[in-house]
């Protein structure tokens, strides 16, 4: 049965005046003053509460603007105290890990242009913000702060990659160099760190961060290489097949030097006795291969044999002697 919200207060005021007359008729006048005061009481604390008091979660920091829509501060997880006739708490920004992923169409140096699947996890933390831009942040962070870190990570993508070939792109290492050149350029970008005039070499000079001095950038945590994933380095077919086939080739060039530098090491241990039986030899296969005589290539190894055994000529014939 759904009882109506008249009848919940008609209810209400009748017990109150009830235990009022009654409080009156035990203790006179005071009861009812006494009663009255806890319920004002009560009622003051109430909108106290819920007018200058509000509750930040602890996974979460509050924004709070002035009624003229100018920014006025953030909030720290926990009770914190507002003033109502000026400031009204707008929007809350998480502060645990959050997550910005795409895939990347970039050029190389060469010119050819790469896909490059990447994600990238973070957290925001109001404190590292840099006070000049602190009314701009507290607007956008709120709801965009997974498009500042795609903004600032497309824009290192984009500086790392067109300084490299194909060649390097193609390495089996080539995501996980990837991952930690692009963990310290999106770093220097969200500390303001980064400089974008280029040194000789065509690299950004990123300076080092003085770890005891405090982050005054764009309002994020620094960013653990673990925390930035490459996952795919993705180009045209046409080009990775012509990469497989000039690194086939390279295998196979690598494989005849190493035969041949150690046939080199074994041919060098052979006297001149053994490469001549060698050369003998290898005119037999021939000859045979060819269809020649077999008494000739008898006659042509038992004279190698002979060779091998007397370490000289043969003799002509038999001696006259």
């Amino acid at each position: 049965m759904k009882v109506s919200s008249s009848w919940v207060i008609g209810f209400g005021l009748v017990a109150a005046t009830a235990l009022l007359l009654s409080l009156y008729q035990l203790v006179g006048w005071s009861g009812p003053i006494w009663m009255l005061t806890a319920v004002i009481g009560f009622l003051v604390v109430y909108f106290v509460r819920s007018l200058f008091i509000v509750h930040i979660g602890e996974l979460e920091f509050g924004v709070v603007f002035y009624h003229n829509g100018n920014f006025a501060r953030f909030l720290d997880p926990g009770m914190r105290f507002l003033n109502p006739f000026a400031e009204h708490l707008t929007d809350r920004i998480p502060r645990g890990s959050q997550k910005a992923n795409a895939t990347t169409e970039v050029r190389t140096k060469e010119g050819i242009l790469v896909k490059v699947t990447w994600a990238v996890s973070f957290k925001v933390n109001v404190h590292n913000i840099r006070e000049t831009i602190r009314f701009k942040l507290a607007r956008s962070l709120p709801g965009s702060a997974d498009k500042i870190v795609a903004g600032k990570t497309i824009q290192s993508l984009r500086h790392i990659i067109e300084q490299k070939s194909v060649q390097e792109l193609h390495r089996h290492d080539a995501s996980k160099e990837l991952e930690k050149q692009l963990c310290d350029q999106v770093n220097a970008r969200l500390q303001l760190r980064h400089k974008e005039t280029l040194s000789a070499s065509g690299v950004a000079y990123i300076p080092e961060r003085d770890e005891s001095e405090p982050i005054s950038g764009l309002g994020f945590d620094p960013i653990p290489w673990f925390d930035v994933q490459v996952y795919a380095i993705e180009m045209p077919r046409d080009i990775e097949e012509a990469l497989e086939a000039d690194h086939e080739r390279r295998l196979q060039t690598k494989t005849a030097v190493t035969a041949l530098e150690n046939l080199q090491k074994v041919v060098e241990k052979y006297s001149d006795k053994d490469m001549e039986r060698l050369a003998e030899l290898e005119r037999l296969r021939i000859l045979d291969e060819s269809g020649g005589s077999l008494v000739y290539l008898m006659a042509s190894l038992a004279k190698t044999i002979r060779q091998g055994g007397n370490g000289g000529p043969p003799p002509n014939g038999p001696s006259k002697n």
